[in-house]
């Protein structure tokens, strides 16, 4: 026994009952999956494989606005872009996105 089983003891005392303190098991073996492993599972889902459409469009300026996205071609060619905005990188601003 430890310190740190004293209240429980002390608790067990006032009641007037003994009891044997159980101790929890020990861990002899790694059960998680692997990061990539979950990476694979997840993007084989419906919803992995259009998040993944999402960022590959993200990247490459089409798609709806999005914070992540660094470009923004209005599904025209970056040959065709005349003006160029700027936005405020932090993407909280809601008067960022009225332009």
């Amino acid at each position: 026994m430890t310190i740190l089983d004293f209240p429980l003891i002390l608790f067990a005392s006032i009641l007037g009952t003994v009891r044997a303190l159980a101790t929890p098991p020990l861990l002899t073996s790694d059960n998680a999956p692997s990061w990539d492993l979950l990476t694979e599972r997840i993007l084989a889902t419906p919803t992995g494989k259009r998040i993944q459409r999402e960022t590959a469009d993200h990247d490459l300026g089409r798609g709806p606005p999005h914070t992540n996205a660094l470009l923004r071609l209005f599904d025209d060619t970056e040959n065709d872009v005349r003006v160029t905005l700027y936005r405020d990188e932090a993407a909280w601003c809601p008067y960022c996105q009225k332009v």
